[in-house]
C-alpha cells in the first residue's frame, strides 16, 4: 500500500517538475519570440523610416524641377517678350516705338553712369563719395543680374 501511495506521490511530482519545466520552456521560448518580433519591428521601423526620407527627398526633387521648369518658361517668355517689335515697317510710327523701345537701356545705362560720375567728382564730401559708390555698386549690379541676365539664351 505504502508503494502505492509513494508511486502516486512521486508519479504526482514528477508530473508537476515536468508541467513546471514545461512552462519555463515555454516561458523562455515566448520570450525569445518577443525578443525578435521587436527587432522585427524596430527593422521595420527603420525601413519605413527611409522610406518616408526618400519619398520627401523625391517631394523635394519634383518640387525643384517643377520650379526650375516654371523659371525657365518665365525666362523665355521674357525673352520673347524682349525680341518682340511692335512693327512691320508699315508704320513709321511703330518702327519709332521699337527704336525707343530698342535704345531704353542702353541710354538709361549711360545716362546713370555719366549722371553718377558728374556727381562724384562735383562733390569733396567723404560721405557723400561713400554714398556714391554704394548706389553705383546697388545700380551696376541690378543692370548686371537684370538686364544681361535675361538674356540667356535657352537650348533647343
Amino acid at each position: 500500500m505504502w508503494e502505492l501511495i509513494v508511486s502516486l506521490l512521486t508519479g504526482g511530482a514528477t508530473g508537476l517538475l515536468g508541467s513546471v519545466l514545461s512552462g519555463g520552456v515555454e516561458y523562455f521560448k515566448q520570450r525569445q519570440k518577443n525578443a525578435h518580433e521587436l527587432l522585427l519591428m524596430a527593422a521595420e521601423r527603420k525601413t519605413l523610416e527611409l522610406e518616408i526620407a526618400g519619398s520627401e527627398r523625391v517631394a523635394i526633387i519634383e518640387s525643384e524641377s517643377s520650379q526650375q521648369i516654371e523659371e525657365s518658361r518665365l525666362l523665355a517668355t521674357s525673352i520673347r517678350a524682349d525680341k518682340a517689335t511692335y512693327s512691320n515697317g508699315n508704320s513709321p510710327w511703330l518702327v519709332l516705338v521699337d527704336v525707343v523701345r530698342g535704345l531704353t537701356r542702353p541710354v538709361l545705362t549711360t545716362f546713370l553712369g555719366v549722371f553718377m560720375m558728374v556727381l562724384w567728382f562735383s562733390t569733396e564730401d567723404a560721405a557723400i563719395h561713400s554714398q556714391i559708390s554704394a548706389t553705383v555698386l546697388y545700380i551696376a549690379t541690378t543692370c548686371f543680374f537684370w538686364w544681361f541676365g535675361t538674356r540667356v539664351k535657352q537650348p533647343k
